[in-house]
């Protein structure tokens, strides 16, 4: 130890490492999930979340961060476009683009090849006065196309069994896949 004027030097050396310790092991701030603040939340991508949270008033959180267009999921862990519609193709399970099914007069027109417009027709449509996609939403409620394959819309379950050749209602593993879509906010993805 040293002593300049009669103080020693050593514990002040020491009370400024600790300073410099204890900044350098700080953990960076979290913030939260996008629309924290407004009491949303992004559905969990394993699909076991249940969306949204609703707010203390009892109304319906706004699903798309108050930005007026469709949700947004980025990190959704089911695709549209290479899980769900390909059940829906002539050579899918459900083969709603069959010409004998939505590939024909029968709306909604499903194409058998186009899984866009596919989509925008189905999110077009209207069953019991909800969107059968709807893109603003986490909730499955609030669209039709879960309840329409289960058959508990009252308009009758989606595929009719025999009704396309070879069509079979969906499976549980496909109805949970649909529910993971639908809560990530039923994205074009």
């Amino acid at each position: 130890m040293r002593r300049f004027f009669g103080l020693t030097i050593v514990p002040m050396v020491l009370a400024g490492a600790g300073v410099f310790a204890a900044c350098g092991g700080e953990v960076d701030t979290q913030y939260g999930p996008p629309g924290g603040l407004r009491g949303a939340h992004l559905p969990d991508p394993t699909g076991t979340g249940t969306g949204t949270t609703p707010p203390a008033d009892g109304g319906a959180p706004p699903s798309d961060g108050g930005m007026g267009g469709d949700v947004v999921a980025m990190n959704c862990m089911v695709s549209f476009k290479t899980q769900v519609f390909p059940m829906m193709q002539t050579a899918g399970t459900w083969k709603c683009s069959s010409s004998t099914c939505h590939g024909g007069a029968t709306p909604p027109a499903i194409s058998p090849t186009d899984a866009t417009a596919a989509y925008n027709s189905l999110k077009a449509y209207i069953i019991n006065g909800k969107a059968y996609f709807n893109s603003a939403s986490m909730d499955p409620l609030q669209s039709t196309f879960e309840c329409n394959l289960k058959g508990t819309c009252g308009a009758g379950q989606m595929p009719i069994p025999g009704g396309a050749v070879g069509a079979v209602a969906a499976t549980t593993a496909e109805l949970t896949t649909v529910d993971t879509w639908v809560k990530c906010g039923a994205p074009n993805n």
